[in-house]
């Protein structure tokens, strides 16, 4: 996947993006967050944050494996912006009305906001692109309009030089192949690297047995098909994207919203849409030659030939199901999701607790210098930090939460290393005397 445009009209504040695959059918998310920003300069210098961005946080390509392809596979994007002062509905009010001749004022805000709270993000929007809406456009060359689904129309899609159509059987041939080169992948950075037989959003490199092809099912066969046929690059343009809703934020309203939209009555009648620009390159990766590639644990694999080059990522796939593969590399990982916060039984008498932010860190001890840089950065920024914050919600006591939090783990654990987990309320509007940050709890 080659992230190669966004836009907003006005063009007022940062926006910061993540994918990420989703299974439907399996009701799992198969693959780890990619997290990329395609922010001018102008715009990240209003962020009052050091300016210090490591080349890994740079990235604006990713290579995502799967092992199991299904026509019930979907690229989920999500849009996040720095928080202020409002609820989602008001963040997205100028968008959706396009309003640029309050455009400066608009920016004006942004400014302050970013100046002051430029460490804390807020839901903004979302779309999800299914890969058999993708690969059906490379036996049609008609354009796909709502990318969620293979018969409506919400963006277009663009096709470049695809190849002719090969049969069923070469399909299965090639993930055959795949499967096979995959076995003999090493991620170490002292020997020759494979690159995984590896897919980007639009298409997958491996296949069920050839003892399941009789009982394929004719959806299936067609999506196999496509897959066979995607041998160069697509790009899609996506010109919308759902505005978030504050009650709707965690993977299981995911899977609901997908849910009520394969079906009659759709979508877009019950959620508003935002107009944007947001443009893919998707390409099936068979090479063993990707050059500037670097694993989920951003060891760079060969061949590494230009140290000043925006590199490619390798993102960890989470299989629905076992994966009988030898371990070739050390990997310690720790991946975490909260996904409620319950704050409604605390009384205004205890102070305000409504803008609430969790910030995370890995402790070696008690005290704040024993914080770790162990957990992973997002774009534009430290390749790893001590500390991460959750997106927060305006005025919100019951917050539910989408986030994933990549942590390298030490290799050798104590009793003195712990989870810290900070409650803070978030002061949107500067007061004198009151700090942006107000601690509420902690555990």
């Amino acid at each position: 996947v080659k992230c190669l445009e966004f836009k907003l009209e006005p063009e007022i504040e940062p926006m910061f993006l993540t994918l990420a695959l989703y299974d439907f059918k399996e009701r799992k998310k198969i693959s780890e967050n990619f997290h990329y920003d395609l922010n001018s300069d102008t715009l990240k210098q209003m962020l009052n944050i050091p300016s210090c961005q490591d080349v890994s946080t740079l990235s604006r390509s990713a290579i995502f494996q799967i092992s199991f392809p299904s026509p019930d596979i979907y690229l989920i994007i999500r849009i996040e912006k720095i928080l202020q002062q409002g609820d989602l509905s008001d963040c997205a009010e100028p968008y959706i009305k396009q309003d640029t001749k309050n455009q400066m004022r608009y920016y004006e805000q942004a400014i302050q906001y970013c100046q002051r709270l430029g460490k804390y993000r807020t839901p903004f929007g979302w779309q999800a692109i299914s890969l058999q809406s993708i690969l059906r456009e490379v036996e049609s060359e008609s354009s796909i309009n709502e990318p969620m689904s293979p018969t409506s129309k919400a963006s277009s899609l663009e096709r470049k030089n695809l190849g002719a159509t090969t049969g069923l059987r070469n399909a299965y041939e090639s993930f055959r192949r795949s499967r096979d080169e995959s076995l003999t992948r090493k991620t170490s950075v002292k020997e020759d690297k494979l690159i995984n037989s590896s897919m980007t959003q639009g298409a997958s490199n491996s296949s069920s047995s050839s003892a399941t092809m009789p009982n394929v099912s004719t959806v299936q066969d067609e999506f196999f098909q496509s897959l066979a046929n995607f041998e160069k690059p697509i790009t899609l343009v996506l010109k919308n994207v759902y505005k978030q809703e504050a009650d709707r934020l965690n993977d299981e309203d995911l899977f609901k919203l997908l849910s009520d939209y394969r079906k009659p009555p759709t979508l877009a009648k019950k959620l508003k849409m935002i107009p944007v620009v947001i443009k893919f390159e998707f390409s099936q990766i068979l090479s063993q030659d990707v050059e500037c590639c670097l694993d989920p644990d951003l060891y760079r694999l060969k061949p590494y030939t230009d140290e000043t080059r925006r590199p490619i990522k390798e993102m960890l796939e989470f299989s629905p199901r076992e994966i009988f593969v030898p371990y070739t590399s050390y990997r310690n990982l720790l991946y975490l999701y909260p996904l409620q916060l319950n704050f409604s039984n605390v009384t205004r008498s205890s102070g305000n607790v409504r803008n609430i932010a969790i910030k995370i860190q890995l402790m070696a001890g008690e005290e704040e210098i024993f914080a770790l840089p162990v957990i992973f950065g997002r774009s534009s920024g430290l390749e790893l930090v001590r500390e991460t914050y959750l997106p927060v919600l305006y005025h919100t006591k019951t917050p539910s939460f989408y986030d994933e939090v990549k942590i390298r783990l030490p290799a050798l654990l104590d009793e003195n290393h712990h989870l810290l987990f900070t409650f803070c309320h978030i002061s949107c509007q500067p007061k004198e005397n009151q700090p942006i940050e107000t601690p509420i709890g902690y555990t």
